[in-house]
């Protein structure tokens, strides 16, 4: 697969000289140890994640990124040649397996029964016992996810990310990053960027 060779230029034409510096020196200052927080937001409105057609995926990501460069937050353009999990998992020997539309890729399930299953659920972040925020701050970047079907305590994903921020100390420090442009995911870039 070759991406052409203007697309360089076109990254710059869609986000912007400046925005494209200002964006790289404060992704370069957070890694120096600057800063408490970024905000990313990605977008799937032309997803070619899992996709195995070559062509396809070369039509789909410049128009992802042309997409992507309109969004709120500290984004650096960046193409993904992404086949989900499943690249580590086969590495490692683990076991694929396709949806029934055949397109979709899954890992074989880590339960084998709903006891198995319910009974992986971690901890949250502030719970007493999970210290390890607090221990690697400063050493450690924090990118946070939570599953909203899976507690009961959060209702959206920014009221988790709040109570992040609220709840833990300067020191720790997290790179929020959305893997999808939704209307909650702008408000939060927008107010944190």
């Amino acid at each position: 697969m070759k991406i052409g060779a203007d697309m360089t230029d076109r990254l710059l034409e869609w986000i912007g000289r400046s925005r494209y510096q200002a964006d790289m020196n404060r992704i370069r200052a957070f890694w120096r140890g600057e800063g408490r927080y970024l905000v990313s937001v990605n977008t799937t409105a032309h997803a070619y994640r899992q996709v195995f057609d070559d062509a396809r995926i070369l039509a789909l990501a410049p128009r992802n990124l042309e997409t992507q460069s309109r969004l709120p937050g500290t984004s650096m353009p960046a193409f993904f040649a992404d086949f989900g999990t499943v690249s580590t998992a086969k590495y490692w020997g683990g076991r694929v397996r396709f949806d029934s539309t055949g397109a979709n890729i899954f890992i074989e399930p880590a339960a084998q029964n709903v006891e198995e299953a319910l009974s992986i659920t971690p901890l949250p972040i502030d719970h007493r016992t999970m210290d390890e925020p607090e221990s690697l701050a400063g050493e450690t970047v924090l990118i946070p996810y939570i599953s909203l079907d899976k507690q009961t305590r959060f209702h959206s994903v920014t009221e988790y990310y709040e109570h992040l921020l609220a709840s833990t100390g300067n020191r720790t420090r997290f790179w929020f990053a959305f893997p999808e442009d939704t209307q909650e995911a702008i408000a939060f870039a927008e107010k944190y960027q």
